[in-house]
């Protein structure tokens, strides 16, 4: 049987995405300490990042195994990046990711101050996105990207197994259907995770989408979208994937796909081998420009 991403491949490369196979932590692990809120506002608040220290111990931690922006510019940072690469193959030799196939996933988070923000967890097709000042590109940055950040990061990509992404894309459905519109069907989807963050990080809640039918539906209502967007900035070149938050994150992706494909062409491969890799893909967390939880 083909995969999702065999069944609506043509769709989906129009798009610039896939459908992902997000790992996620298996049964018994404590979600709490495992979603660390790795937000702009903590970068330099050191006693907020001594507490999540403290509460987390020795449990298994995306604490562990990604750096926060506080630590960039401080020394030792390479003995960080080779700490975090080493976690993260000791987590996998430990069976504490689990790959339960391609899905689609559908996330409420809820928090006291801004409401519920509803989001689609795609991958990021990242030879269509492009953090140039003049990109064309579907998937486009909307504030200038610093270059200067993105070594530290690329360094910890580089020879790291897995990727844990802090990257939000905007679309914009003023009618507010294409998402929003998944609240009520949360029954027919799987359940993913469901857990009260620490720090007041607020609730978060998963579901997998998976069975060919909803996967379709979802695809047929970017298409909608993206053909208004297209009739509306009377471009074949329109601006549909607009950089919310992370931009720095996907930046470095996009360095990391490109450091790839020049290894892997100098090594004599196909440019179908190039292509189908991996890292050409980047996870990111869809979400409406009009929903009110933004």
């Amino acid at each position: 049987m083909p995969t999702l991403n065999e069944q609506f491949s043509s769709r989906l490369a129009r798009l610039g995405i896939r459908v992902p196979e997000a790992l996620l932590p298996k049964s018994g692990i404590d979600l709490a300490k495992w979603s660390v809120v790795a937000c702009d506002q903590y970068t330099s608040d050191h006693a907020y990042w001594n507490e999540v220290n403290n509460l987390v111990g020795d449990a298994p931690s995306t604490l562990r195994i990604t750096l926060p922006e506080i630590f960039l510019e401080q020394p030792g940072i390479e003995a960080r990046i080779s700490a975090i690469h080493a976690r993260m193959a000791e987590y996998m030799a430990q069976g504490i990711l689990e790959n339960r196939g391609e899905a689609i996933t559908y996330i409420t988070r809820t928090t006291a101050h801004s409401g519920t923000r509803e989001g689609l967890l795609f991958a990021m097709d990242l030879e269509r996105y492009s953090y140039a000042r003049d990109s064309k590109s579907l998937i486009r940055a909307t504030e200038g990207t610093i270059v200067d950040r993105i070594p530290p990061r690329l360094a910890v990509r580089r020879a790291a197994p897995l990727e844990l992404p802090h990257i939000m894309i905007l679309i914009a459905d003023p009618a507010r259907e294409l998402i929003e519109g998944l609240a009520a069907k949360t029954a027919e989807f799987e359940p993913a995770y469901d857990v009260e963050l620490m720090q007041h990080g607020g609730h978060l809640q998963g579901w997998r989408i998976s069975q060919p039918e909803q996967v379709e539906s979802i695809i047929a209502g970017l298409e909608k979208l993206l053909d208004q967007t297209i009739a509306e900035q009377n471009s074949q070149e329109p601006l549909f994937f607009a950089m919310g938050d992370g931009n720095h994150s996907l930046a470095t992706a996009k360095a990391r796909w490109e450091e790839i494909k020049t290894a892997l062409n100098a090594a004599g491969h196909s440019q179908e081998e190039i292509l189908a890799h991996p890292a050409r893909y980047a996870l990111a967390e869809v979400v409406n420009i009009h929903s009110p939880g933004l």
